[in-house]
Order: C-alpha cells, then structure tokens, then sequence
C-alpha cells in the first residue's frame, strides 16, 4: 500500500491524516539543522557529513518511522528513544543560541557521553519488532557484536593503566572513564539487529546496521590504519577520513529508506498476511 505525499495531502484536505508523531520528529529534525547552522558549526561540505550523521539522521529516522505509522509501535518507539539521543545537544544549542547560557558537563563529558543508553534501547527496539532471532546460525551476529565490545574493552583497559597519574589531560572523572567502558554496549544493539533483519531478510535494515557493525569492528584498529594514511602535511584530513565518512552516512540512508519501505504500516499487505498467519 502507498502513502500520499504531504504535499499531496495538504492539496486534497487530507492533511489531517499525517501523524502527530511526524511533524513532532520533523519540527526537531528542522531544527536542530537550524540551531548548527546558527551556531556556525557548518563551514564545509565535512561539516555538513558531520550534521548529518551524528545529529540530523536519527531525527530523520524516527521521522520516517512515524510517517509509515507502523503497526507494530516498537518501530515507533524505538526510533523515538534513537532520536532522543540527540536531544541533549538540541537542548544546549537552544540555550546557548537564546540564552546565552552554556552549560558545564564537566571535564571530559559531552552530551553524546550520557544517551548512549538511549541508543541502544532504541536500536535494539526496533530489532525486536522486526521479529528478533530465532534462527542459531543468526546469533553469530550478537556473537560477533559481543567479540568487538570485549576486545574494545581490553584496549580500553590498556589505555587508560598506560596513562600517568600526573598528566593533566586524562585527569578524568570516574565517569567518564566508566562512560568509556560501557558506552561501547551499542555495537550489541546494532549486531542483534543485524541477526534480526537477515533472518527476516529486512535487507536494508541489515545494509544500515551491518555497516555500524562493521566501523565499530574498525575502531579495533584504526590507530594501527590511519597512520599509513597521514593527512596532508599543509592541513586537510586523512585520506580515509571522506570513505569513513561516506560510508557513514550510507548507513543511515540505508536506515531511514528501511523505515519507509521495510517498515509495516497499518492496513498494509504485509500486516493482513500477518494478521492471517
């Protein structure tokens, strides 16, 4: 079944029928764009990347979940706790942009140290309401999520016994260094959602959470890879910096296209054959 555009239903009276929830996650998505903009946070075409995969995407997401209205609300919900890992930093621009206020996190500690939770029951939401995992082949997937948190982990632990006590600069909170720790507990999240959309061959979702799997895997190393790969000695970025970058942002396309055509709508085909079954 497809849906009428906004544009169209504004044309035919029929704009009542948009949801709620849409222009609620479209109104933050516009801006929160707004608010970096303002705030002179975009300047080039890396900064708009930027914008776009750690802030605007998962207000996108949640905006394309609730545009479907999907029959199973997990989607919705769990695109809304995606999105609400956002809202801290849309909070403090507001402030910062109307207010002039600039709010102290404390040493080491940004808003995207504390919603990382937020992700994760978002993200793992939405694999439950595809239809998890049953299938013991697919599991693999979690195991592979679950071998990358324990190995980032270890390095994590190596890190911060190597630092001096005396230095200043990793004069850290045991916040902040415990944030360090378990922050890496989204890669569970993404990897069962990986399982989840294979074994339900929701291929987009797969593409989208696969290749977070997949950058998550090259955080492993990527302190052996990016210095056979300096960047230019007259200033500029690494070579993998746009590749990275790219394929970031390919994720999140691969997400939010998964929420417009991967996603059961209410009176869709997929929800009667569900429905019959």
């Amino acid at each position: 079944m497809t849906q009428a555009s906004v544009v169209t239903r504004m044309r035919t009276g029929d704009i009542r029928s948009v949801p709620l929830a849409f222009w609620l996650f479209a109104i933050l998505t516009a801006f929160d764009a707004y608010l970096y903009i303002a705030t002179g946070a975009i300047n080039d075409l890396s900064d708009v990347m930027s914008l776009f995969t750690f802030a605007v995407a998962p207000l996108l997401f949640a905006t394309a979940v609730a545009w479907v209205q999907p029959v199973d609300l997990r989607y919705l919900w769990g695109a809304a706790f995606i999105a609400a890992s956002e809202l801290p930093n849309l909070i403090e621009m507001s402030l910062t942009q109307f207010l002039g206020f600039s709010f102290d996190w404390g040493l080491g500690l940004r808003p995207s140290s504390l919603t990382w939770g937020l992700e994760l029951i978002g993200v793992a939401l939405v694999a439950l309401a595809i239809g998890g995992i049953h299938q013991r082949r697919n599991w693999l997937w979690p195991a592979l999520g679950l071998a990358i948190f324990i190995i980032g982990d270890i390095e994590n632990a190596f890190f911060w016994s190597g630092q001096p006590a005396q230095d200043p600069d990793f004069a850290t909170s045991p916040l902040v260094v415990a944030i360090t720790f378990v922050g890496g507990l989204t890669i569970l999240a993404w990897s069962y959602l990986l399982g989840s959309a294979i074994e339900r061959r929701r291929w987009l979702f797969a593409l989208g959470s696969g290749i977070f799997v997949a950058l998550g895997a090259f955080g492993l190393f990527d302190e052996l890879v990016f210095p056979l790969f300096p960047p230019p000695t007259d200033g500029g970025f690494s070579l993998l910096y746009w590749p990275l970058t790219a394929t970031n942002v390919v994720g999140w396309v691969a997400m939010i296209v998964a929420a417009l055509r991967e996603v059961p709508r209410r009176g869709s085909n997929e929800e009667l054959a569900e429905a019959l079954t």
